[in-house]
């Protein structure tokens, strides 16, 4: 047993690995969830713009400092976190009554 992470497909019958290690995973997740929780845009129609440019750069720099650690979450455009980073980079994973959601959505 290897210990690392991995994802099932059962329509197409494939394993992907994800993490090298659970602690990877649980790392991953609370970043993600840290920046979906805490991430505030302005409000100002005017700064939307510069908003994303800070979202996707937080998100950059939760992909950079993973890889650092554990390469497989975004060894590639495909896997479940490079997904998951860039639909939240768009604004589509803010939810409740987050500061995010609120900000954004009104």
């Amino acid at each position: 047993m290897s210990g690392k992470v991995h994802a099932f497909d059962p329509d197409e019958e494939t394993v992907r690995e994800l993490h090298t290690d659970v602690s990877s995973l649980v790392q991953v997740t609370l970043r993600f969830q840290r920046l979906l929780d805490e991430f505030t845009f302005s409000g100002d129609d005017g700064d939307e713009e510069a908003d994303f440019e800070r979202l996707d750069r937080e998100v950059e720099r939760i992909r950079q400092g993973t890889s650092g650690i554990d390469p497989l979450p975004f060894q590639d455009d495909e896997t479940v976190w490079s997904v998951v980073g860039e639909e939240i980079a768009a604004g589509r994973r803010f939810k409740g009554n987050s500061p995010g959601a609120r900000s954004l959505y009104g």
